[in-house]
């Protein structure tokens, strides 16, 4: 599958993130690749990186950072988006995602 066909996908999960570009610094706006980090200063002297979204080969990535401190954010997941999360909590979304964005409240 190319990585254009990601491009709705990759375009829906942008336009949930990018409001919050009010409150933070967007580090990343080009074709499949969308990120930005926070204003407070890490304990490496760097901003904190918030979150993206990012087409692959294979998959749109969405990466959330506050989920690692926040695990309950995934509560309202679906069961199918819960599935595509792997073990660093970013949700791979390929071929199936539409039906699963179709049952959540994304």
């Amino acid at each position: 599958m190319s990585e254009t066909k990601f491009m709705p996908l990759f375009n829906r999960l942008k336009a949930i993130m990018s409001p919050l570009e009010s409150r933070l610094t967007r580090l990343e706006d080009e074709p499949g690749d969308y990120s930005l980090e926070s204003h407070v200063i890490g304990p490496h002297g760097r901003p904190i990186w918030f979150g993206g979204v990012q087409v692959n080969k294979r998959y749109v990535s969405y990466h959330l950072m506050p989920v690692y401190v926040h695990p309950e954010l995934l509560e309202g997941l679906s069961d199918g988006l819960k599935k595509g999360c792997k073990v660093s909590r970013a949700l791979t979304l390929g071929k199936k995602t539409k039906r699963y964005l179709r049952n959540s409240k994304c």
